[in-house]
């Protein structure tokens, strides 16, 4: 999240509590190279 541009700590810490009731956050992990991609959504 923080690569992405959010820095206020306050902001971060709602939306990790919110998820679940509103915002979506996905972990994908290439099966080739085992790299991992976090996507988020706040719909």
């Amino acid at each position: 999240m923080r690569l992405s541009g959010w820095r206020d700590e306050d902001r971060i810490e709602r939306f990790l509590a919110d998820l679940g009731k509103g915002p979506t956050a996905m972990l994908f992990r290439c099966v080739v190279c085992g790299t991992h991609l976090a996507y988020a959504d706040s719909s």
